[in-house]
């Protein structure tokens, strides 16, 4: 067994594929209806939550996983790891970073190192990836943090809500730009930037979003090859696919794979959603 013991939450969107063949340990984000609290991608299958989201007036709210779950969590690791690394969504749009932080202090059975990704979703995801790959390797814990924190500069992350419904209710995006958005009758296109989500640009045309998100991918790129894109959907399998295979058209260099994206962050953004996510 590694002596390193990867940990992340849900709404790091990292596929269950993945998750098993890393032996990674994923902590849920909840869900909160006004009759209740699930646990995300357990407490409720995801056919189940998006008709409960289309016929629910009042729309759930999302919250991290708590301080007790994290401290149970890592006491349990801690019997047969010497150190636990914890990669986190953006401390400015969750509170998943505090609460571990809290959780670490309580254990002393092992190192706890927490690592802020300052991204979300797959952005976050691909960073899991590249600790969990570099854990496989043998690779020391300074060395995962060094390779971890320059690829979290590195990071792109953009993405078109297919409604603007939830994105106006949610105070993760301005509600201002959301609304004249809505009113214009145009597609925002939403970036990560210094961890927070920012309107980058808006498009007369789905299509036309689509479209800019790739462009957008290569501009970062700066005409080098990336080894990694992920196709992030929300509820859109089969968008999803035909949107992976344009990319894999623009970048024949790069595995390119498609991941859904949890209910956490559909509340937010909404069904229907895609977004691409690498690094370099």
């Amino acid at each position: 067994m590694p002596r390193i013991a990867l940990v992340t939450n849900t709404a790091a969107g990292v596929p269950p594929e993945k998750i098993a063949r890393y032996g990674i340990t994923q902590v849920p984000m909840q869900i909160n209806f006004l009759d209740g609290t699930y646990d995300e991608s357990s407490g409720l299958s995801t056919e189940e939550f998006y008709a409960r989201l289309l016929r629910e007036e009042v729309v759930p709210s999302t919250s991290p996983p708590t301080v007790g779950r994290y401290a149970r969590m890592f006491h349990t690791l801690a019997a047969d790891h010497e150190i636990i690394l914890s990669i986190h969504i953006s401390q400015a749009l969750s509170g998943s970073y505090r609460n571990a932080l809290a959780a670490a202090e309580q254990v002393s059975q092992a190192k706890i190192y927490l690592h802020d990704s300052g991204s979300v979703t797959l952005g976050t995801g691909l960073q899991v990836l590249t600790a969990a790959r570099l854990i496989e390797q043998d690779a020391e814990i300074d060395a995962i943090l060094t390779a971890l924190q320059r690829q979290r500069d590195h990071t792109l992350i953009v993405f078109a809500p297919a409604t603007l419904k939830y994105m106006r209710n949610s105070w993760r995006v301005g509600a201002t730009d959301m609304t004249l958005a809505s009113w214009l009758n145009i597609n925002p296109l939403i970036k990560v930037s210094d961890g927070k989500l920012e309107l980058l640009d808006r498009m007369d045309s789905w299509d036309a979003a689509l479209n800019r998100q790739i462009d957008e991918v290569a501009r970062f790129s700066q005409d080098e090859p990336l080894s990694e894109i992920a196709v992030c959907h929300i509820n859109a399998p089969i968008a999803a696919e035909s949107f992976a295979g344009h990319v894999r058209e623009r970048f024949p260099q790069a595995q390119v794979f498609i991941a859904e994206v949890g209910p956490a962050m559909g509340i937010h953004v909404g069904p229907g959603a895609l977004g691409l996510a690498t690094y370099r």
